[in-house]
């Protein structure tokens, strides 16, 4: 899950002036009407937050930027031996993710395109510069916690402040099901 919130109010468009040489043609036409309100998503919305942020393709002109994004369990497809360990010793203690489907899913998400962009895969390796902030909520015990040191360090390389609530014992986007006493005191941060 994820939401994006940007502060100022982006000039509608039409989708034929702003098309992207790289990355699918509607991105920029989609994104930009998409930083200017807060909008929720569910499942993957915060893997889809990050990946968005980097589309740095050849445009027409600058990306607005989110001011604002709430990263529930972003995940990644593993890409260095430290993020392969870190999921990996996770995977006894997560209920809902398996290490071997994150391992799996770039099958998918190449969809037989070999020259897909590395931030896509793996939204660590993107550009978050121009993003006002970024707050992470985990589960300690997930496996897709295993990628926040490579999303720190993603923060750092562009200077964006961010924050992280990770608690032990949860599952995955238990914060998104503010039925107990835990998911509802995070839920409220967001």
């Amino acid at each position: 899950s994820a939401l994006f919130y940007h502060e100022t109010e982006q000039k509608a468009s039409k989708k034929e002036d702003h098309r992207a040489a790289s990355d699918g043609p509607l991105f920029y036409w989609q994104h930009t009407p998409l930083v200017k309100n807060y909008i929720a998503h569910s499942t993957s919305a915060a893997i889809t937050a990050t990946t968005m942020i980097s589309n740095r393709g050849p445009q027409p002109e600058p990306l607005p930027q989110p001011r604002h994004i709430v990263a529930v369990s972003p995940g990644e497809v593993p890409w260095n031996d430290g993020e392969k360990s870190r999921m990996k010793g996770l995977n006894e203690r997560d209920v809902s993710i398996d290490y071997a489907f994150m391992v799996t899913v770039e099958k998918f998400m190449r969809h037989g395109c070999e020259n897909v962009p590395d931030y896509m895969l793996s939204g660590s390796r993107g550009d978050f510069t121009g993003v006002g902030d970024i707050h992470f909520f985990y589960s300690a015990d997930e496996v897709l916690y295993g990628a926040l040191p490579d999303f720190e360090e993603a923060c750092k390389r562009a200077n964006v402040p961010y924050t992280v609530s990770a608690r032990p014992k949860m599952v995955h986007c238990y914060c998104m099901l503010p039925i107990f006493k835990e998911a509802k005191e995070d839920f409220a941060k967001i």
